[in-house]
């Protein structure tokens, strides 16, 4: 138990409030809305004629006909009605163990000389479910000994407000079930504060509120769509052993010179299962991922990249979905990656496009790779032949170039390294004429294609689409921006 003024409370209160108890065609059209107020705010409401009632699935502001038991939700107030009572209320709460958070005299009090009044208990957090409902209820009934007085105990009840004149008292007590030594059972709603105000929205709060209203777990369903990567501090990063990614389609076009990457959106026939695989990646990539958390991630999912129409993946299937992933202990099968990811921000601060980095990345693994295998107390050609026996792939041209870029041929010339072994070929006017002159064909024009390349360098374009895959897998040469409207990008 606690005073806490700054305490919200969650219930659904009237949008206006009766000097008096309202009639019978009143109370058919009294409407509610989903409210926040503190204790002091909810107490003068009800001192202001407004009624009250608990938290239900229904739209923001709703009817009798929505508060309806199969619609509760949960509650944060307890309202407990006494109706024809000896004592006042003031002398009532007296004796009680526990006293109200505040309480007040109804509309009907002095009727026939007795007394009619009720007792709110606030709580913290939200009591899901009807059947925590019913036992936090007869709890604290049986705690302060006043069950056989107890008039109405209904989750779906109306409760009425008063005048300003009625007899109140006010304690600003906020209570948690463990005050009265209550413990409630799991619910797919959870029973902590911070749960409570998650899934409270998603049940009672449209998709789009849901999502913006709770922005903070926008970062976790960013940080589970895949495998935490490895940064290296070197402007890339790498792939973890085991990796996991939710696959999602794009689709490009080219609009006004430029291309434009849009989502493909889940169609009908494969949601439900694609729902789920989603939530087992997520789970895999985060273990302790809580129902929340996990709610909040298979909404965004939907909402942003599934076809919904028709409104098929309702909150029911999201809700059902979440609770399969986390019952289930089954895995989910591991998506591809490459060698390495460019870490854009890095080479933006040198100037460097995502393009050229790449090619950089790539000649630069290409190299840590080959020293990996690479033995320096062997020659050149048993090396050679020790990577064909290891099932390393990689041509003589590249294996000269690396050592001579690193000073590493030992005193033996190109040319005598030329003459010992055959078909050798190195990137440079001496050593590989042809692929010098494609190189400078493509710089000389970035945009050209095989065809012009083969005019300009005289060599068939079957040799030049040879060159160029040498090139590409060498890290010599790029492609930016695919093929139609891309341009070449010669790495020096």
């Amino acid at each position: 138990m606690k005073k806490d003024d700054e305490q919200k409370l969650r219930l659904s209160l009237s949008v206006r409030g009766y000097d008096s108890k309202p009639s019978g065609n009143e109370v058919g059209q009294i409407l509610f809305r989903k409210s926040e107020l503190t204790a002091v705010e909810l107490f003068e409401s009800i001192r202001h004629g407004h009624a009250s009632c608990y938290l239900f699935s229904a739209p923001e502001q709703f009817g009798l006909r929505d508060k309806r038991k199969e619609n509760y939700i949960g509650t944060q107030t307890l309202f407990y009605d006494f109706d024809k009572v000896e004592e006042s209320v003031n002398d009532f709460v007296g004796h009680l163990k526990f006293r109200p958070s505040f309480s007040y005299s109804t509309y009907s009090d002095g009727t026939d000389g007795r007394h009619s009044f009720r007792l709110v208990y606030c709580f913290e957090g939200i009591i899901y479910g009807m059947e925590n409902f019913e036992a936090a209820y007869r709890k604290i009934a049986d705690l302060n000994g006043f069950s056989g007085l107890l008039d109405a105990r209904a989750a779906n009840q109306l409760y009425y407000g008063t005048t300003s004149t009625a007899d109140t008292d006010f304690t600003g007590y906020i209570y948690s079930p463990a005050d009265f030594g209550l413990t409630l059972h799991d619910t797919p709603h959870g029973t902590d504060t911070g749960v409570s105000d998650v899934v409270y929205d998603f049940r009672s709060k449209s998709i789009g509120y849901f999502l913006s209203s709770h922005a903070e777990l926008a970062l976790i369903h960013q940080q589970v769509q895949e495998s935490a990567l490895n940064d290296t501090g070197k402007g890339y990063l790498t792939y973890p052993e085991h990796y996991y990614k939710v696959a999602r389609e794009w689709s490009s076009r080219w609009m006004d010179g430029e291309l434009v990457r849009k989502k493909k959106r889940v169609p009908k026939g494969e949601r439900k299962l694609n729902l789920f695989v989603r939530g087992m990646v997520f789970k895999t990539n985060k273990p302790d991922i809580t129902y929340p958390e996990l709610l909040y991630c298979l909404t965004y999912e939907v909402y942003h990249f599934f076809h919904n129409e028709d409104g098929k993946i309702d909150k029911k299937v999201i809700e059902e979905t979440a609770k399969g992933v986390l019952r289930s202990d089954s895995t989910v099968q591991e998506s591809s990656k490459g060698k390495f990811r460019v870490d854009k921000e890095y080479w933006t601060k040198h100037g460097i496009t995502v393009p050229e980095a790449r090619g950089m990345i790539k000649k630069i693994l290409n190299k840590e790779e080959f020293y990996n295998h690479y033995n320096s107390s062997m020659s050149v050609a048993d090396n050679i032949a020790k990577f064909q026996d290891e099932g390393y792939r990689i041509s003589k041209s590249t294996v000269y170039r690396y050592l001579k870029e690193d000073n590493l041929l030992k005193g033996q010339s190109v040319s005598q390294s030329k003459d010992n072994n055959n078909n050798i070929n190195t990137y440079n006017d001496t050593e590989d004429p042809i692929a010098a002159k494609v190189l400078e064909a493509i710089r000389n024009n970035a945009t050209a294609t095989i065809p012009e390349i083969a005019r300009t360098s005289g060599v068939s374009e079957k040799t030049v689409k040879r060159r160029i895959s040498q090139l590409k897998a060498d890290g010599r040469l790029i492609r930016e921006g695919g093929k139609a409207h891309g341009k070449w990008v010669v790495l020096d």
